[in-house]
């Protein structure tokens, strides 16, 4: 068999007993992006050595736990994205080691490009470039299986389908941060608007970051494979959590010979035309970061005043957007405390999951602060329902 790809990280402590090991300060510097990378880059398998018992040796007491946490987390990601978990895994030894690369070996190579770059892309938006990659490996099918309804059943299903996009990726890479908080539930909000819908659990990346990246060929590649999923299903109507998914579906595909005959909305659009109309207290509404975002949340919180203009929370590609980005959350968790408010709306989930990290309890926001998604509006969510 040829030679297995096995990164292994391992506490500057135990690294010199680890073959080929990159040496850290503590493994629990490790987060679960950093793991995704490595597949990303083309590893067939991830092992992570933290020094041994915190109560007995680490030094930064919880570091193996830390540890053990993101191998967790990125096993739930990669299993998500087609691989399966056993290619991460925790050592404590050598001979663990050994054992690992023995039991990748039965697994076989993952057979991945490789052919990720980080860009110059730092924190979240590079390690959702790096799932971004990994959903557009064609060898891999993405396995979304978390009951959530994928398939019409006998007699006729939704013939809408809901495209999540990157957005449950994010939320699990953010998941401690932000202690378990989601970007709410698209399916609950859209059933709560009267619109039955269903989602495609071997959905990839609809390619926006190859697009940025300047990598024509490989967005045509993923938008060709995605366009033919979509009429596969059957499809009348494809509604996108995030407005700038739903540009990329409607707009950029059609340019890169990736038709399908589905029309496409944003959540936001979707849930407008619908009728919905979400009952809240006193709130704000972020300014939506894109012009089709904006004019649809116009609609579904005609109630609610803006926060105002202010500079974007990201990239029209990114997630987040360094001082940037804080001069923004700033400027629009100012505009909420004039008014007198508690809760902010954002229509982009990008939005709404970057105000939930720089306002969460305990940052560099001394003020509590809801932050609500769409998918929040729902009956039973964060939110209230019409």
């Amino acid at each position: 068999m040829a030679d297995l790809r096995v990164a292994v990280y391992a506490c500057r402590r135990v690294a010199e007993q680890m073959p080929d090991a990159v040496s850290l300060p503590c493994a629990g510097r490790l987060a679960p992006g950093m793991l995704l990378e490595a597949f990303a880059g083309g590893a067939d398998g991830v092992a992570v050595a933290p020094c041994g018992d915190e109560r007995h040796g680490c030094r930064f007491e919880t570091g193996t736990r830390r540890a053990e946490r993101a191998v967790l987390v990125a096993r739930r990601v990669l299993g998500r994205l087609g691989l399966t978990a056993e290619r991460v895994a925790v050592v404590r030894s050598p001979g663990e080691l050994a054992e690992f690369r023995v039991a990748l070996e039965q697994i076989g190579p993952a057979g991945l490009s490789g052919s990720w770059q980080p860009d110059g892309a730092q924190g979240l938006d590079r390690w959702m470039s790096a799932v971004a990659a990994l959903s557009a490996e064609e060898r891999l099918l993405p396995r979304r299986a978390d009951g959530r309804p994928d398939t019409p059943g006998r007699g006729g299903g939704a013939d809408v389908v809901l495209w999540e996009g990157c957005t449950p990726f994010a939320e699990l890479l953010l998941e401690e941060p932000l202690g378990g908080a989601r970007e709410g539930d698209g399916l609950q909000v859209l059933q709560a608007a009267g619109v039955r819908a269903r989602v495609l659990p071997d959905e990839r990346c609809c390619g926006l970051p190859w697009l940025a990246a300047g990598r024509p060929d490989l967005f045509r590649a993923v938008a060709q494979r995605n366009a033919a999923r979509l009429r596969e299903s059957d499809a009348r109507r494809v509604v996108a959590r995030c407005s700038t998914c739903a540009r990329v579906l409607a707009e950029e595909y059609p340019r890169a010979g990736a038709s399908f005959p589905a029309k496409v909305q944003s959540l936001g659009e979707a849930l407008a035309a619908a009728g919905f109309h979400p009952r809240l207290g006193p709130a704000l509404r972020l300014t939506d970061c894109t012009a089709r975002g904006e004019q649809a949340a116009g609609k579904l919180l005609a109630d609610l005043r803006t926060t105002g203009s202010a500079p974007p929370l990201h990239e029209p590609a990114g997630w987040l957007g360094g001082t940037a980005q804080r001069l923004a959350a700033d400027l629009a968790l100012h505009a909420l405390a004039r008014r007198k408010a508690s809760d902010l709306v954002a229509s982009c989930p990008r939005c709404a999951l970057a105000l939930r990290l720089l306002a969460r309890p305990g940052s560099w926001r001394p003020r509590q602060v809801r932050v609500l998604g769409l998918g929040d509006l729902a009956p039973g969510g964060a939110g209230s329902g019409r």
